[in-house]
């Protein structure tokens, strides 16, 4: 009686102190939906290091450009690690020669991830431009089912609120999501033989299932990501 007494006066008590009840609707159903798929249906390890994009900030780029150089060299790095690239329904890893890169967008409506197709056929030029592009239509909601279908790997980039590292969800069927920081200035070595130098770092986590990449070779595909990156930039 006591507990029954107990359970009642508890949801009076909730009752009272309700804000509001508000069923899922539209894109933020689908966002929970989704989520809540990923997280049944894939086995999420992260790896969080700092990449080094001195060179990019002392050539003075915008933040944007900052981006649209990190997405190109993402696409170089899928290149070289493929078992990144592609899906896995439970029981089949794909992996696939195009890049079908996902950038994932903040909109008043909710979460969109439109796709950016055969990324790797862009260069730098074009690949920014087809981000601006989708971003606008994003945030406009003019996107259509097809642009936002089809992803083998997504980015998600939190610096321009403040965040440094943190835990990207894989958007199923992919296999990894990176995840991109604030860049920040730090005086450092990379290693006990040099001199500490003034370098700008951006802080990336790369979440991968546990089920198709192994530890290690999320590791080489992040040391990749860093090559590119300094290559890119000579």
């Amino acid at each position: 009686m006591m507990a029954d007494s107990a359970g009642s006066a508890l949801t009076a008590v909730e009752m009272t102190g309700l804000l509001e009840e508000r069923p899922l609707r539209g894109a933020r159903r689908v966002v929970a939906r989704r989520l809540g798929e990923a997280h049944r249906n894939c086995v999420p390890v992260t790896l969080h290091r700092d990449l080094d994009v001195t060179p990019l900030v002392r050539a003075g780029l915008s933040p944007g450009a900052v981006l649209d150089r990190m997405l190109h060299a993402t696409v170089l790095t899928l290149q070289a690690h493929p078992e990144l690239n592609g899906t896995f329904d439970g029981e089949v890893h794909r992996t696939y020669r195009s890049v079908h890169l996902g950038i994932a967008a903040d909109t008043p409506r909710g979460l969109l991830v439109p796709v950016l197709r055969d990324a790797q056929a862009l260069d730098a030029t074009q690949l920014s431009e087809a981000r601006r592009v989708q971003a606008q239509r994003a945030r406009a909601w003019k996107h259509t089912p097809d642009e936002l279908a089809g992803g083998t790997f997504t980015v998600t980039n939190l610096g321009p609120l403040s965040i440094d590292f943190f835990t990207p969800i894989v958007n199923p069927p992919q296999v990894g999501i990176l995840g991109l920081g604030r860049i920040r200035q730090a005086t450092m070595s990379w290693t006990t033989e040099e001199a500490p130098a003034n370098r700008s770092l951006l802080p990336a986590s790369l979440t991968f299932d546990h089920r198709i990449c192994d530890g290690a070779n999320a590791a080489r595909f992040l040391e990749t990501l860093q090559r590119e990156i300094l290559t890119m930039s000579t």
